[in-house]
């Protein structure tokens, strides 16, 4: 989704989160996940269209995107910021914090993944403006890449998601081995 974003975007900020609000718990570090978006970062091999924000590894308690866009908007005043979602998080934005906050400031670029119909109105229901992207992406939401870890060791499954590369970085850190992951 990211290189996508690059056709409706100059520039692709990308955050991961300290602590996912939405999730009990991960196996992987923030370290550990920082150093997957760095190593995709490199692997897309296109210099100064992406960048990586790390400050949400030095903020204490849950990520909620709402922070995180306001702090992007104050460090890049003017900037036309929009928020790219799949349309699996896009199923779940109205549990997110402050839903309507975020849409107030941004639109959203919006990614069609299989199995989530009606992301989209969930988005309208709460005034979103979207911009819908139709194209075939990988399916390659964080949940199927962790359970196909869980049933393809050799990581080959995978291949339309993960370069070697980030295989070879989960494989050596020993990330994502157990089901709870």
């Amino acid at each position: 989704m990211a290189r996508f974003a690059l056709d409706s975007a100059n520039h692709v900020w990308l955050v991961p989160a300290y602590l996912s609000p939405l999730k009990q718990e991960t196996r992987a570090s923030f370290s550990d996940r920082l150093a997957m978006v760095k190593q995709m970062v490199d692997d897309l091999r296109m210099p100064g269209r992406f960048s990586v924000l790390e400050e949400e590894g030095q903020r204490p308690g849950p990520s909620f995107t709402k922070d995180t866009l306001a702090r992007l908007r104050n460090s890049v005043p003017g900037a036309s910021i929009a928020l790219v979602i799949g349309a699996d998080n896009a199923a779940q934005f109205e549990s997110w914090n402050s839903p309507e906050e975020i849409l107030t400031h941004h639109p959203v670029l919006l990614f069609q993944r299989a199995g989530a119909n009606g992301a989209e109105r969930v988005l309208e229901r709460l005034g979103a403006r979207i911009k819908l992207d139709t194209r075939p992406v990988p399916d390659c939401s964080s949940t199927k890449i962790r359970s196909s870890l869980l049933l393809d060791e050799k990581g080959g499954s995978l291949r339309d998601c993960l370069s070697s590369n980030i295989w070879e970085l989960i494989r050596s850190r020993g990330l994502y081995r157990h089901a709870q992951d």
